[in-house]
């Protein structure tokens, strides 16, 4: 179960946390990765190893402005596929429930 409840005001909110580390990891670059992966203390080094490909390797990493821009391209193209509806009130709620 990858999930925790939080009570707010308005009501219990479900969150998710399944992949939120592999979601949120910080791209690091080839030549800090190389440092760390050719460190003297080996709990650092095996941390470290870089199991990309090579083709992988000779890519430049995304910067964080383009994978923010990736990020709300794809919640864009999320919303536009839901088609939600809306209820409006003519009775005011003078108990505020």
């Amino acid at each position: 179960n990858f999930e925790f409840t939080i009570r707010h005001y308005a009501g219990d909110v479900t969150y998710e946390y399944e992949g939120f580390v592999e979601k949120n990891q910080d791209t690091l670059y080839n030549d800090l990765l190389l440092v760390m992966a050719t460190s003297t203390l080996p709990i650092i080094a095996e941390r470290f190893t870089d199991l990309r490909s090579e083709e992988e390797r000779a890519k430049r990493p995304l910067s964080v402005t383009t994978q923010f821009k990736q990020q709300v391209s794809n919640l864009i193209a999320t919303l536009e596929r839901c088609h939600p509806h809306y209820i409006r009130c003519i009775k005011p709620n003078s108990s505020k429930k």
